[in-house]
């Protein structure tokens, strides 16, 4: 859309030399001292100062944005390739996440297998859900120091996508790592001291309802766990952000690669 201001600044360009001439020539004041030659030297210094302050304000202030641009620039461009190590050191632990997470798959399977599959409602032979998910798994636990390198991630999308996948492999790893069967040990233990020492009733129910009720959060934890990998396809999940993370790595060393080489040319 056309601005009337510069509608406004030509004509006033155009018509200022049609005042001044007026106002010089052809108007006469005995308030004015010096004639129209002294006038006229007069406005030419002046407006020859106001143009020259006006230009150099222009100049200034082009040159101000430009370098604000530049330092801009500069600052993306050093926190994208300070990304780098972090980019690489998560690419590491999402590979060792993702095997962890297909061993203790196969392992669960496994396990299901030895055991002559999962027994159904109207079957005698196999093993019941129940103690799959309740069987403590040999998994890794999440590398808290993994979180640092998320500091430095530009890119959104994918910092919510590895925070979502730590966020899943840390719960995942502590739930199904857990002993459940150790708190049932404890249980049992608790309630034969009381068979030899009633007199321990209220503390034994006491700690017995405590690890009840801990036995019931942990078996939650583990069953919405196992049912987050298997329905969600959550390997799937990681493999693809894992994608995204190598893709990241090696923009970034192209960008680096041919910074260098425009500095190497420079030189030469």
């Amino acid at each position: 859309m056309f601005d009337k201001r510069y509608l406004y600044y030509g004509l006033i360009v155009l018509l200022f030399p049609v005042a001044l001439n007026f106002i010089l020539f052809q108007f006469n004041s005995s308030y004015a001292y010096g004639d129209g030659d002294v006038w006229l030297g007069f406005w030419g210094n002046y407006s020859g100062g106001v143009i020259s302050a006006i230009v150099a304000y222009l100049v200034a202030n082009f040159q101000i944005k430009k370098q604000l641009q530049l330092d801009l620039s500069k600052e993306k461009f050093a926190r994208r390739i300070a990304q780098l190590p972090s980019l690489v050191r998560i690419k590491l632990e999402l590979e060792n996440y993702i095997n962890q997470l297909k061993e203790v798959k196969q392992e669960r399977d496994y396990f299901i297998l030895a055991n002559g599959g999962l027994k159904d409602e109207d079957e005698e032979e196999g093993i019941e859900e129940f103690e799959v998910i309740s069987k403590k798994y040999k998994i890794e636990l999440l590398n808290v120091e993994t979180y640092k390198f998320l500091e430095k991630i530009e890119n959104d999308n994918l910092h919510i996508e590895l925070i979502t996948c730590f966020k899943f492999y840390d719960d995942f790893s502590k739930a199904t790592s857990f002993d459940l069967i150790s708190l049932e040990n404890q249980e049992n233990q608790l309630m034969e001291d009381y068979v030899h020492d009633y007199s321990t009733v209220p503390s034994v129910i006491e700690q017995v309802n405590h690890l009840h009720l801990e036995m019931q959060d942990y078996f939650i934890k583990k069953e919405n766990a196992w049912k987050n990998l298997l329905e969600k396809d959550v390997i799937t999940k990681f493999e693809n952000v894992l994608s995204e993370v190598e893709q990241e790595i090696n923009n970034i060393k192209e960008i680096k690669e041919n910074e260098s080489s425009s500095i190497l040319s420079n030189i030469n």
